[in-house]
């Protein structure tokens, strides 16, 4: 399985190790289930490896190699290299192939998902990761720039605060609108504002929206709605 590439990926690595770190044990459980022709997942993993002291609970240290072997007892596989390969090496995109595997593959629509959309309004910024590498408050301040992204290319920085949108007044909906019409104009001009100076800048861009997806892949097993169904 191939990784798909992201759009300008940052490697400043805020907080995004978490949730590539959950995509890299997804990929570990998906692969186990294929190894094991869906004998054996991760939670036989959890089991053998926090299973150990008949229900105490004392501090006990543990090493990357009692992780391999514990992974290896379950299903037999070089786990060293596998997870030396997702920590050591730094690439582009996430680390997808525990998505593929479960069933599903990322693709970019003009839309957000209504998950993405209530989380966004209830944090009440727009989300522009994926198009022009930004993140921005209703009042305009800039929460997030993505590493090599437009918005990047041009110095914004968190922190500035956007004060106009192509020529008009800055709000969520005149910068939403912008972005959207850049396939046709190739750029967004804004009038930036940083502490007490104000410039204009253009950021070209020709993509329009791009939000990030889920869709399955036809004829492969869904593991991922396996993984996630509720026990009862």
């Amino acid at each position: 399985m191939r990784r798909q590439p992201l759009p300008w990926p940052s490697w400043q690595r805020s907080e995004d190790y978490y949730a590539e770190g959950q995509l890299v044990w997804l990929d570990a459980d998906t692969l186990i289930r294929e190894l094991t022709a869906e004998a054996r997942s991760l939670d036989d993993v959890a089991r053998a490896f926090f299973g150990v002291s008949d229900g105490k609970a004392p501090t006990l240290t543990y090493g990357f190699e009692d992780v391999v072997a514990v992974l290896d007892a379950v299903a037999p596989h070089d786990w060293a290299g596998f997870f030396n390969r997702r920590l050591e090496a730094r690439e582009v995109g996430a680390p997808l192939d525990g998505l593929e595997r479960g069933g599903y593959r990322l693709v970019y629509r003009d839309s957000p998902s209504d998950f993405a959309a209530l989380e966004d309004a209830a944090a009440d910024l727009v989300n522009l990761r994926f198009s022009v590498g930004l993140t921005v408050s209703s009042d305009g301040s800039l929460q997030e720039v993505i590493w090599d992204s437009p918005a990047y290319a041009v110095e914004l920085v968190a922190g500035d605060k956007l004060v106009a949108v192509n020529g008009r007044a800055f709000s969520l909906q005149a910068l939403t609108q912008a972005v959207g019409e850049t396939e046709g104009s190739g750029a967004v001009t804004l009038l930036v504002q940083h502490g007490q100076r104000a410039r204009q800048v253009v950021v070209s861009y020709r993509g329009g929206h791009r939000y990030p997806h889920l869709e399955p892949v036809p004829g492969a097993r869904r593991r991922l709605d396996e993984i996630l169904k509720p026990r009862g």
